[in-house]
């Protein structure tokens, strides 16, 4: 085989999948795609809560990733305080987890999250098998979704 071609047959071409890919971080070829995933798990930083919505985003340092928690996602100013990090995809699941175990800070923070209201449905419950009986303060009005506060 001559040079050109084995460089040809290692280099990943991602729209074939074909080749063996590389970690950018570390130069090193894999043979194929899980090896290096399992790289990346083992010695660099990948963001979870990126990878629940399809991308994938891996990091250098640890340093990079709380960064990135902080730019990209949500986390709980509390947890950092006590040296934890507990990160979440929406505000809202961060204000559930303030709610839940931080509850003497959320009760002195005019910005904390509080649920409307909660209801507890059974599948016995008649009002299961429809939606409009089980949350009648949700409406829709022109596709947009509001909530009546009672």
């Amino acid at each position: 085989m001559k040079p050109a071609d084995l460089t040809k047959h290692r280099s990943w071409d991602k729209n074939r999948k074909k080749g063996h890919p590389l970690c950018d971080f570390c130069k090193e070829r894999f043979y194929e795609m899980e090896d290096l995933i399992t790289h990346i798990r083992d010695l660099h930083f990948l963001c979870d809560l990126c990878m629940t919505t399809g991308k994938f985003v891996v990091f250098r340092q640890q340093c990079e990733l709380l960064d990135h928690y902080g730019e990209s996602h949500h986390l709980c100013s509390e947890c950092r305080a006590q040296q934890r990090i507990s990160c979440f995809a929406t505000e809202d699941r961060l204000g559930l987890h303030r709610f839940q175990e931080h509850p003497n800070e959320v009760a002195n923070d005019p910005n904390s999250w509080l649920p409307i209201s909660i209801r507890h449905v059974t599948s016995t419950d008649s009002a299961f098998r429809r939606r409009d009986q089980i949350f009648p303060d949700v409406y829709s009005v022109d596709g947009v979704v509001g909530m009546s506060y009672f």
